[in-house]
């Protein structure tokens, strides 16, 4: 059921201190991002037919438009709730980890005590402030939110399923494809590519090819004059077009560019 945040325009979104109060028994979505700060004590979420816990230090993401209902906490129970309408959303062009991106499966993150706590003052600090300062704040507090979360872990530990595509990756040149790492796994390709963008922060086919084109990288400051197509495929590219077009998508440079830099350096 789709569900309205009130907020004036001009404001970007609202800040919620969330600790006793009546839970929206039934699953929601909004038109604005959501990301939760837990302060204290645990509750568990079901979004996407998927049941996950949030403790304190946890900061979970929800993209705009993406069902979800906070279905138990404990009595302790709290938390930030913070909606950033799509003005503030869209000016959020740092955003490299995909929290909260169009698609992105429901995501969480461990923060330290440190991080906790300040981001929960910041939280307060921007509650309280004047209307017309709100808009700058929710913007600031977005930032900060998704920078962190950019260096924070998982807070449950991997997957077995992710566990094993990593080790397989991070292995020799060569690297099986995403069909071949989900057969590895036994499990189907794309509940891989689910799990793997919600735990890496990143899809699969991404970071794959910007590992292949990290080895390439690696080759080529070795041995710059290198045949271009046997270092495509060195790197675990499957031909040289895929190469090219990787580096150009990933690096703004071609191959030949990549290496002409590394022998400037």
């Amino acid at each position: 059921m789709k569900v309205s945040t009130s907020y004036p325009p001009g404001e970007g979104g609202n800040i919620l201190h969330y600790a006793k109060r009546k839970l929206l028994l039934f699953e929601h979505r909004h038109d604005e991002l959501e990301f939760d700060l837990v302060v204290r004590g645990s509750g568990e979420y079901i979004v996407d037919d998927v049941r996950r816990t949030i403790r304190q230090g946890d900061l979970a993401w929800l993209r705009p438009d993406q069902e979800h209902v906070l279905v138990k906490r404990s009595d302790d129970f709290e938390a930030w709730i913070v909606h950033v309408g799509q003005a503030v959303w869209s000016e959020a062009r740092f955003n490299r980890s995909g929290l909260g991106a169009s698609g992105a499966p429901f995501q969480v993150r461990r923060l330290g005590q440190e991080r906790e706590v300040r981001l929960a003052r910041l939280c307060q600090e921007i509650a309280d402030c004047p209307a017309a300062a709100r808009r700058d704040g929710i913007a600031l507090l977005l930032a900060l939110a998704l920078g962190w979360s950019a260096e924070a872990e998982q807070p449950h530990g991997r997957h077995p399923a992710v566990a094993l595509a990593l080790e397989l990756l991070r292995g020799a040149p060569g690297d099986p494809s995403p069909a071949a790492l989900a057969h590895r796994a036994k499990v189907s390709e794309r509940h891989l590519a689910r799990l793997f963008h919600a735990e890496v922060g990143e899809p699969l086919r991404l970071w794959r090819q910007r590992r292949c084109l990290e080895r390439a990288q690696a080759i080529l400051r070795d041995d710059p004059h290198r045949d271009m197509a046997k270092v495509a495929v060195a790197a675990g590219f499957s031909s040289y077009l895929q190469f090219h077009r990787w580096c150009r998508r990933l690096s703004g440079r071609t191959p030949g560019q990549m290496a002409g830099d590394d022998v400037q350096h």
